[in-house]
């Protein structure tokens, strides 16, 4: 199991940035596609493209994904459609109502995988909430900037504007016991808030896209509130491991460390802020699913560290001893070999990448 994610995860750093885009980004598809210039007939550039819940982003490859080219947004009146371009390959068009794009694919199967992938995220986007909002921003004077926000499965994020959807200005996860969010229907405003602490004040323009907002997102603190509760009163929660790991900050470099309390079931990896929390019975502050997508191995960022690779996110950590890692890295690989096959990004990917069809017996591998 271990071993084919390793070799899955790649040594290249096309490979690796293919891991990230699909654990952060919400991955659909991705793949080399060419596209048309948009004020030329004739010049057709090979990128790399990346679809996933809400947009069309184009790279010059897969080494420079930090720096997107273009993006497109997808609305639920996009289209797409079979072309026929003289001289050229399988072509079909993404229409939107901000831009069209023409793109050959290096065969029909190619192109008809696409065509049915990008389908499907039009599909979803008919119950997708998505739109301007004034953001609240703090210089020498408060000011509102008028901002582009997207509402994913358990964030909210902020961008310059529609056409921009890759580079993020604020991202906000939506998890019970961590963000609070207030209203007040009355101003139309919406306050995130984190230990206390203002990170996102938005106002919607209208008391109806008010309503729509807060809506949506109360819906997904509610059903992050069920999953929590539904964790700690799971009869098969079983308690395989538990103790202290450090787990390498997000918001810092790689110096800083900072100490949690983990509990391991066979469905899922907790973490508390420390023991006493868990025993208190307040919420974790993550929860990650147990499930074939996940693998964990040895890393060198510092004595006894590993890495854990979930559908969510990776996660650095490191015991207090070797053997603390050791037993904590056995622990969860069995746990990973036992769990229940789902689909995934990464499970996507990994037949993508193997050309086999056969779940079960890729993750024997």
């Amino acid at each position: 199991m271990s071993s084919m994610f390793r070799r899955f995860k790649g040594t290249t750093s096309g490979e690796k940035a293919k891991t990230a885009i699909a654990l952060e980004s919400g991955l659909v598809k991705s793949g080399y596609l060419t596209k048309r210039a948009k004020h030329s007939q004739s010049n057709w550039k090979k990128r790399y493209f990346v679809l996933n819940g809400h947009s069309l982003t184009y790279y010059r490859d897969i080494n420079v994904v930090s720096n997107a080219q273009g993006d497109l947004l997808l609305t639920k009146d996009t289209t797409v459609e079979l072309v026929d371009e003289p001289g050229r390959g399988p072509c079909f068009d993404v229409n939107t109502p901000f831009a069209v794009l023409r793109l050959e694919a290096g065969d029909g199967g190619e192109r008809a995988q696409w065509m049915d992938a990008i389908q499907k995220v039009i599909l979803k986007l008919h119950s997708a909430t998505r739109g301007y909002l004034w953001r609240k921003v703090k210089m020498l004077t408060t000011t509102w900037a008028n901002r582009f926000f997207v509402l994913h499965g358990d964030s909210i994020t902020c961008h310059e504007d529609h056409m921009h959807t890759s580079k993020i200005e604020v991202a906000v996860k939506l998890a019970v016991g961590k963000v609070e969010m207030e209203e007040d229907e009355e101003s139309l405003v919406l306050t995130f808030k984190k230990d206390g602490q203002e990170v996102l004040v938005v106002r919607a323009p209208e008391k109806e896209e008010y309503l729509t907002w807060s809506t949506a997102i109360k819906c997904i603190l509610q059903a992050t509130q069920k999953e929590n509760s539904e964790t700690e009163n799971d009869p098969r929660a079983l308690i395989e491991w538990s103790g202290n790991l450090d787990v390498r900050s997000e918001k810092r470099r790689a110096a800083n460390w900072e100490t949690g309390y983990f509990v391991l079931t066979p469905t899922t990896l907790r973490r508390f802020e420390d023991a006493k929390s868990k025993e208190g019975g307040r919420p974790a502050v993550e929860v990650f699913r147990i499930s074939p997508q996940c693998c964990v191995f040895e890393t060198n960022l510092r004595p006894h560290a590993f890495e854990l690779v979930t559908s969510k996110k990776v996660v650095h950590l490191s015991g207090p001893t070797a053997q603390v890692s050791f037993d904590f890295m056995q622990t969860i690989r069995r746990l990973i070999t036992q769990s229940q096959v789902t689909q995934g990004p990464l499970l996507d990917l990994a037949l993508e990448r193997f050309g086999r069809h056969d779940k079960g017996r890729l993750l024997d591998r």
